[in-house]
C-alpha cells in the first residue's frame, strides 16, 4: 500500500516539476527523473520487505496457535509455557521462561 501511495505522490511530483519548470537544462530533467525513479525503487523493495516479514509472522503465529514448537534464540517456544502477545512471545507465570520476551520474527518453526 505504501509502494502505490509512493508512487502517486512521485509522479505528481515529477509532472508538476516537469510543467513547471520546463526551461530546465537537460541535466536538471535527467537528475530529476532518476531521483523520482530511485523513489518509487525504495519503495517497492520497502513494501515487499514489509509483506515479506508480514506473512512470517503470520506463518510463527498460526503454528504457535496450533501448537507447534517455536525455536526462538535457542529457547523452544510453545503454549505450555508462552503467550502470544503483539508480535512476541511472553513466558507465563510459574513456568522456567517466566519474564523472559521473544520477538516473533527471530523465530523459526520446528519440524
Amino acid at each position: 500500500m505504501i509502494a502505490y501511495i509512493g508512487i502517486a505522490i512521485a509522479a505528481a511530483l515529477f509532472f508538476v516539476t516537469l510543467h513547471r519548470f520546463t526551461a530546465q537544462s537537460m541535466q536538471n530533467k535527467i537528475g530529476t527523473t532518476l531521483g523520482i525513479v530511485l523513489l518509487l525503487v525504495l519503495g517497492v523493495w520497502y513494501e515487499a520487505t514489509s509483506s515479506r516479514a508480514t506473512a512470517h509472522i503470520s506463518q510463527i503465529r498460526f503454528a504457535f496457535e496450533h501448537n507447534k514448537t517455536l525455536r526462538c534464540q535457542n529457547v523452544d517456544v510453545h503454549q505450555s509455557q508462552f503467550s502470544y502477545n503483539v508480535r512476541s512471545f511472553i513466558g507465563k507465570k510459574n513456568t522456567p521462561h517466566f519474564g523472559h520476551i521473544f520477538d516473533a520474527a527471530g523465530c523459526e518453526i520446528l519440524p
